[in-house]
């Protein structure tokens, strides 16, 4: 139903029906929120020329609306999403319009979608070494053994996940979890112009759904599980040594363009690791507090060079639109698939 879809757009927009109204008006659409009510539970049908304006205001084109093959879609979160019923649902409407265009785009090139596995490893703060062998054996799964990663990004999505990025219009850093018919595993993320801050949130998101913990542990785990994925143990010996009394700041800086990661959690993996002590680490801690760790609100201040940005998606239907399987971006969903 037209109205279904209205609803459906205009949360995933985070929009109220007065805040559609008030958008609409400003563009020279005379409408009231009573009348998009009407339209979105079936009262009023909207005439060709009123789609057209609600697929401007709302960033979809107007086939959006229209489709009555639409994919039955059902989504479970990994975590809830701050016990805001309207929030959880607007996060709902824009991740379905997300798995929506990337099973049409998958469906038309004959992509078979594989169900991620489902095995969760048991970890525990108490017992470190129980992440530290979850991180071994899922990087081992992975096929990267203890090699930097360069994208983030590019390794779940050539894994099967489904990534995308979350409007400024969400209060929210990550979300993650799973389409249930079809087994799709998906994490939406922020942009965040500390590359390394990102990296460290999207495998703490992920470390969501590949790790079984108690809930009073899920910030340390996930702490530890991050900085593990990123600077695995044996990096850390062959790049620091097994035993250090002190680190300079330029090993810190060579280590986070390397890996990813920032100063301050490369200290705390030294400590992981054994590598230096708790008494050094907090020393070395003061240091760069008081000198380099506070230049971090210059972007600019050590650059890094890695690609983080969803790709998968946009790729797909580009050559679905280039092998002529989509006629053109007018019959995707969203507009800004196509047009970054």
């Amino acid at each position: 139903m037209v109205g279904d879809r209205i609803k459906l757009a205009r949360e995933a927009n985070c929009l109220s029906l007065r805040l559609l109204a008030d958008r609409m008006n400003e563009a020279g659409i005379s409408i009231n929120r009573t009348s998009i009510n009407n339209y979105e539970n079936g009262a009023s049908v909207p005439s060709a020329q009123m789609i057209e304006c609600f697929a401007q205001a709302l960033g979809v084109n107007p086939f959006f609306f229209t489709r009555k093959d639409a994919p039955e879609i059902s989504i479970r979160f990994t975590s809830d999403y701050g016990g805001v019923e309207t929030k959880r649902q607007q996060l709902l409407s824009y991740m379905q319009i997300q798995l929506e265009l990337f099973i049409d785009v998958t469906e038309k090139l004959g992509i078979q979608l594989h169900a991620f596995p489902n095995h969760k490893y048991q970890v525990s703060v108490s017992d470190p070494e129980s992440i530290e062998t979850a991180v071994e054996q899922i990087r081992e799964n992975l096929h990267i053994g203890n090699n930097p990663i360069s994208s983030v990004c590019g390794l779940l999505e050539d894994n099967g996940w489904l990534l995308a990025e979350i409007p400024e219009s969400f209060d929210i850093l990550c979300s993650s979890g799973v389409e249930l018919h079809r087994g799709i595993h998906f994490l939406l993320f922020k942009r965040n112009p500390h590359i390394d801050d990102m990296r460290f949130d999207l495998i703490r998101e992920y470390g969501k759904n590949v790790l079984s913990y108690c809930c009073e542990e899920e910030d340390e785990v996930l702490d530890h599980f991050a900085r593990a994925f990123l600077f695995p143990k044996k990096s850390m010996q062959a790049f620091f040594g097994e035993k250090r009394e002190t680190i300079s700041s330029d090993e810190l800086s060579t280590a986070k363009k390397k890996y990813g990661l920032s100063r301050h959690n490369i200290l705390i993996r030294l400590s992981d690791c054994n590598i230096i002590n708790e008494e050094v680490s907090a020393t070395l801690y003061r240091q760069m507090m008081q000198t380099y760790y506070m230049a971090r609100s210059s972007i600019a201040f050590v650059n890094l060079s890695f690609y983080e940005v969803p790709s998968t998606l946009r790729i797909l239907a580009h050559r679905a639109i280039a092998e002529r399987l989509i006629a053109s971006e007018n019959e995707l969903n969203y507009k800004m698939l196509i047009t970054p």
